[in-house]
């Protein structure tokens, strides 16, 4: 311990003693403490670590290395612009609890650097620091402590005052986090929230109407504008065309013209819609086949931040639709049309899936799942059961032993996720659809070890939906956990050579752990309310489920002792 903790501060020393003539390259120092800090320590190291790398007294720290009048030494200030990303990526890694005393320093460091460095690069990173900051958990740490007011009005006023010297990224960079603080502070910033409402709203039409937009500036005011709605959408409602001036600026955002190569325009759209659908859901609903072809062409867009961005706004908005077919706010007509035409879009998109886009399977499962409410409604229970039965026969391929585990794992919570909803709309869960389940539910034990961490969530969010969906249906969460359980335990104890490539037997069953303590107590999902007392019933069946489980394997092991071979031992 003490020697790791000796090397760290040796990095320190080394850094804070770089003048314009040193040997040593900054961003080479900097590389060694990011591998020393995020593999190298032990778990009880990181408190301490933090102490040496945040420390605003000592004589060599990050803190002290990030002083501007260090010097302009072009290796310098790269080095400056490295550490702040690296600051950044420590406050993710060490949390709140372990960055709660430095909190004060990090901030004070970042605030200084965009005010007194030279260079725009550096500037630019100092806010990956301040927003990483201010999007923990900081309990202790109040908006008084760490001088909200009075940090929102040093951005606000050099962006009004001093823009003709702010290039346009930093100028997009302040827009951004003048709406986190709105979101994260909104008990100080309400007061603000009407100027920076119309400032922000102002930007689109200027931006957009310009012969030359600034791509940072359009970006950071629909990133802001995001932040700020999540508290202050009733400010926003209150002014008439606001909501049609977004939506028709956040439509253009999302038309990516061909020759454009940075796609944060597109991405804080896609942000936009993903999470205040809801404001806009009578426009979505009107425009809804002319969004559908726009998010579908971003969901197969080559960038994958583009593509995953595109796939959570499809989910919103296919929901957001699905609930104004269900609500009474147009003709009946109407929304049969467009029950209709989705409907046709998704299974359009099955047929072409299997020999094109594995996006366009992966939209028509959700958009399926999505619309078993409406399709219960404006069409029939025998229509669902269609519905799911073919789902479950176009599932078939992905779960079976010899299945490709990168493209099962890109659709299967989404398939449980659907699978789920139609259930929902249903008043019985027929044996067969229990057989399926089964299957599926096998399969996740499966390949789950080798998920990522995010499929590993979604697969985790989507058994829960199954789960809570089976409990409403008389037994049949029963009759499934009683089938699939048993195969579970055994895949958890089993050896598995080789398989998996570089997973080890402890990491393996590491995973392993993750999926049964979500099994057992499945997470909350906020679409799916269930009283406490229902929900604490399920978690019982659940475990009784485990239990018998265990003793029938238990009665499988054999358990016999030769006391001859025993003594010759």
């Amino acid at each position: 311990g003490g020697e790791t903790m000796d090397k760290l501060e040796g990095y320190l020393e080394q850094l804070c003693s770089l003048h314009g003539t040193a040997y040593y390259d900054p961003v080479d120092i900097i590389q060694d403490m990011k591998a020393l800090c995020f593999s190298g320590l032990q778990h009880d190291e990181l408190g301490m670590s933090a102490a040496l790398l945040f420390s605003s007294t000592a004589q060599h720290s990050l803190i002290q290395f990030l002083e501007p009048t260090r010097g302009s030494d072009k290796k310098l200030v790269e080095g400056r612009e490295h550490c702040l990303v690296f600051v950044a990526e420590l406050i993710e890694y060490l949390g709140a609890e372990r960055i709660q005393e430095h909190v004060m320093a990090i901030k004070e460091a970042a605030v200084n650097v965009f005010r007194k460095d030279a260079s725009n690069k550096t500037r630019t990173a100092s806010f990956k620091a301040l927003r990483a900051l201010l999007s923990l958990d900081l309990q202790r740490l109040d908006a008084e402590n760490l001088n909200i007011a009075a940090l929102a009005d040093i951005y606000l006023k050099e962006y009004t005052v001093g823009a003709s010297k702010l290039s346009q990224t930093l100028k997009g960079e302040i827009l951004g986090l003048l709406g986190l603080l709105c979101e994260r502070y909104p008990e100080v910033m309400f007061e603000k929230v009407s100027r920076l409402l119309t400032m922000f709203i102002d930007i689109l039409p200027r931006q957009f109407k310009s012969r030359k937009p600034d791509m940072q500036i359009i970006a950071g005011a629909f990133t802001a504008l995001n932040s700020l709605l999540v508290h202050f959408s009733g400010d926003f409602l209150a002014v008439p065309g606001h909501v049609q001036q977004l939506f028709k600026y956040m439509c253009l955002g999302l038309n990516i013209p061909p020759e454009l190569k940075r796609y944060a325009i597109p991405i804080s759209c896609l942000k936009l819609l993903t999470t205040h659908a809801v404001l806009f859901k009578e426009y979505l609903t009107e425009a809804g086949e002319r969004i559908f072809i726009l998010l579908t062409k971003l969901c197969k867009h080559q960038n994958p931040d583009v593509s995953r961005s595109a796939f959570r706004a499809m989910d919103a908005f296919l929901n957001q639709v699905s609930n104004e077919l269900m609500s009474d706010a147009r003709s009946t007509a109407s929304n049969q049309d467009t029950f209709r035409l989705f409907m046709k879009k998704f299974f359009e998109m099955m047929d072409s899936g299997t020999h094109t886009h594995v996006e366009d399977m992966s939209i028509a499962i959700r958009g399926f799942g999505r619309f078993a409410a409406p399709t219960a409604k404006y069409a029939s229970t025998e229509d669902l059961q269609k519905v799911l039965s073919r789902l479950f026969h176009f599932s078939e391929r992905f779960y079976q032993p010899d299945a490709n585990t990168e493209e099962t794992s890109a659709h299967m919570s989404s398939f449980i996720g659907a699978f789920a909803n139609i259930l929902m709309q249903l008043e019985h869960v027929d044996a067969v659809y229990l057989e399926h389940l089964e299957r599926i539910v096998a399969a996740v034990f499966r390949y789950f070890p080798s998920l990522w961490p995010k499929q590993q969530l979604a697969h985790c969010y989507a058994l829960s939906r199954l789960l809570l969906t089976l409990y409403t249906k008389q037994s049949s969460l029963k009759s499934l956990l009683s089938r699939v359980f048993f195969q579970g335990i055994a895949y958890t104890c089993a050896r598995h050579e080789g398989e998996d490539g570089l997973l080890d037997g402890e990491e393996r069953f590491a995973r392993y752990l993750e999926l049964w303590r979500n099994l057992l107590s499945p997470p909350r999902l906020d679409d799916f309310e269930v009283p406490e007392a229902q929900f604490e019933d399920m978690k019982r069946v659940i475990h009784g489920q485990f239990v018998e489980a265990l003793m029938r394997i238990l009665q499988k092991l054999d358990l016999s002792y030769d006391s001859a071979l025993g003594e010759a031992a």
